[in-house]
Order: C-alpha cells, then sequence, then structure tokens
C-alpha cells in the first residue's frame, strides 16, 4: 500500500526534476552573451590584431560587440609576411580580459576556423616612384652645385618593387645625406614614410648624369695664346665624364682667356687648360697710387707676379726697394689699402719713401 501510495508522489518528482534540468538548460543557454566565429583569413591594417580583424562578433549588446572587435589578441606580423593565429591562444587572451568585460565563460560561444592567416595590408611603391619622390633634394644638392643643364639618374643595380602598409606615403632622402662631390655615381639612403611615420628605409644606387653645354677649342691652341669666339665651339657633354677641372661656363665671355699648356682640337676647355687674362704681367712697370683724405701718392714699382683684376699682387717699389701688396685695379695699375692683406706689414707710405 505504501509503495502504491508513493508511486504517484515519485512520478511528481522525477517529472518535477526533469522540468527543473531543461529549465536550467534553457536558462544556461540563454545566458549566451556573444558568439565569436573565427574567419580563414584576415588582412590588419595597424601595427595590432584585434578580435574584430580576424573573426565576427555576434551579441545583441552594441558596447559588448564594440569592447570585443577592439580586443588586442597580439601584433601584427611585419609587412609582407603571414601568421597563422591558431583560436585556442585567442580564446586565452579573451578570458584574460572577460572579467574586465563583464563576461563568464558560459556567456561566450566560439566556432569557425581554427586557424586563422593573418597579413598586412600591404601596397607596393616602385623604385621609379620613389625616385620621382626624392628627385627635388637631389637637383637641389647636387644639381645647382654642379650648375648643370639638365639631369638624368638610372639604376645601377636592379631594385626590386618595395612593400609598405597601405596609406599616402612620401619618401625623401636622410637628412644626413649631402654628396661631397659630383661624381657619376651615387648612393642616396631614402626614408619612406606614411603620415609622418617612418615605415621603410631603402637605399638607391643611382647612375648621374648631368648634361651641359661646355666650350671645345676648333683648333689647336699654344701656351698663353688669346682665346677669340672663331677658336671655340659649344658642345653637350656628360659633366661626370670629365677629367679633372671645371669646363668654362656657357655665359662666360671665351674673350679674355688664354691657354695655360698646349690645347689640342677638340679638347674641352678647363680651368686646368685656359685662365682669364692677367691685367698685369710678372715684370711688368706698374704704377703704385696710394689715395687718402686729402691726399694722393704715386709712383712706380715692378710686377713680381701676375694678377688680375681684384688680385692682391707682390709688387716692388723702385724707390725704396722695399715689397708691398696691392690691389690690381686696371691694366699696369695697383692700389695700396691702408690695411695690408695677411703676412705684409709693410706701411704703405712706404711707397712715398
Amino acid at each position: 500500500m505504501l509503495r502504491r501510495a508513493l508511486s504517484p508522489i515519485g512520478k511528481s518528482v522525477v517529472a518535477t526534476m526533469l522540468i527543473g534540468g531543461l529549465g536550467i538548460a534553457l536558462q544556461a543557454h540563454a545566458r549566451v552573451r556573444a558568439t565569436v566565429t573565427f574567419e580563414t583569413d584576415a588582412t590588419v591594417t595597424e601595427t595590432s590584431v584585434r578580435l574584430g580583424d580576424l573573426a565576427k562578433v555576434e551579441t545583441d549588446d552594441a558596447a559588448l560587440r564594440e569592447n570585443l572587435e577592439a580586443l588586442v589578441v597580439g601584433p601584427s606580423p611585419r609587412v609582407g609576411d603571414t601568421w597563422n593565429l591558431r583560436s585556442g591562444s585567442v580564446r586565452l587572451a579573451v578570458r584574460r580580459e572577460r572579467l574586465r568585460l563583464g563576461l563568464s565563460d558560459s556567456e561566450m560561444e566560439f566556432a569557425g576556423a581554427e586557424v586563422t592567416r593573418v597579413a598586412v595590408a600591404s601596397q607596393e611603391i616602385t623604385p621609379q616612384d620613389i625616385i620621382d619622390r626624392v628627385r627635388p633634394w637631389i637637383d637641389e644638392r647636387i644639381g645647382v652645385m654642379a650648375r648643370a643643364d639638365r639631369m638624368e639618374l638610372d639604376f645601377a643595380s636592379v631594385l626590386r618593387p618595395v612593400v609598405i602598409p597601405t596609406g599616402e606615403w612620401d619618401a625623401a632622402p636622410a637628412s644626413t645625406w649631402a654628396p661631397r662631390r659630383v661624381s657619376s655615381t651615387l648612393s642616396v639612403p631614402v626614408l619612406i614614410t606614411i603620415d609622418d611615420a617612418a615605415v621603410k628605409r631603402v637605399t638607391l644606387a643611382l647612375n648621374l648624369h648631368l648634361y651641359a653645354m661646355i666650350p671645345v677649342a676648333n683648333r689647336a691652341i699654344h701656351r698663353h695664346e688669346a682665346l677669340t669666339e672663331a677658336d671655340v665651339e659649344y658642345v653637350e657633354v656628360d659633366l661626370t665624364t670629365l677629367n679633372g677641372g671645371s669646363p668654362i661656363r656657357p655665359f662666360a665671355e671665351v674673350l679674355g682667356v688664354r691657354a695655360t699648356r698646349e690645347i689640342r682640337a677638340g679638347e674641352n676647355l678647363t680651368d686646368q687648360n685656359s685662365e682669364t687674362i692677367p691685367l698685369i704681367d710678372k715684370g711688368d712697370q706698374v704704377t703704385i697710387l696710394l689715395e687718402a683724405p686729402r691726399m694722393s701718392i704715386t709712383t712706380t714699382g715692378e710686377a713680381l707676379q701676375d694678377g688680375r683684376l681684384g688680385d692682391f699682387i707682390r709688387i716692388k717699389n723702385l724707390m725704396s726697394d722695399k715689397v708691398i701688396q696691392a690691389r690690381v685695379v686696371k691694366e699696369r695699375l695697383v692700389q695700396v689699402d691702408l690695411v695690408q692683406p695677411d703676412a705684409t706689414r709693410d706701411r704703405s707710405v712706404a711707397i712715398a719713401r
């Protein structure tokens, strides 16, 4: 009788337990607040990988979704590289932050790929693109210095396209780069930036060509022979191929120039084989002039060296046999300044003695 009496009670208890267990299961399922589904491939644009870069976050809580998507789970790979990021390591990173986010393990669900391949969004720039950006600096630091009419650059070695992160980029030579001389080859360190932040440093190995119209002798010219316009023609040459001496500039007057040695027909006229004709030659008898307030003194002297307009040369005063420094002002005329230049300290008044 007791067994029969308890039988309905037992059935009721079992039913209650089943219903309660189902309620607990339904309640547990209801507590899942966010689902994270990992993608197979992901591309990032920043220096850190965030959960939103490699997974889809689903939740009805907008603030929670924003916080989960912004969660940093690791650093980004280098440009051009890829990383295989396992979902297990990401779950650990999420669990470390769950208290801050107000989540328990049971309130999150993970799905999708077990491994996500992560790469950085990148772009390629060609070597020619880089040259075009740095050309103004090279023009300023070399072209002007060499006084060339035009400049050409080409690559001395093969340079592959440069891979950098996406974004607006710029390039400029390193601030410390300054060529000491003009040569046919250049090695230019270049800094590439994105939004003013340095992202890459490359070195350009370049061949340099500087073209200018320079004078060339069209006949043989003897030492100390003065040049005339008929003796010269202008041709375009690459200044970097010249061996020694700077060419006389096209705008320089040919008149007033003489050869310092024998010049062959077809030879470039440079500062090593030609010079401005001196107004005074060594051994010339000259007039020495000293001018002072209310006083003008002249006497005769002998030039001890050649002199061009504005040069200070040594002059022997024929009246006193003393050697002084005098400035060339015109042909066979020198002037003594009241303050003698350099090591010569003879008083100007010595010319009057």
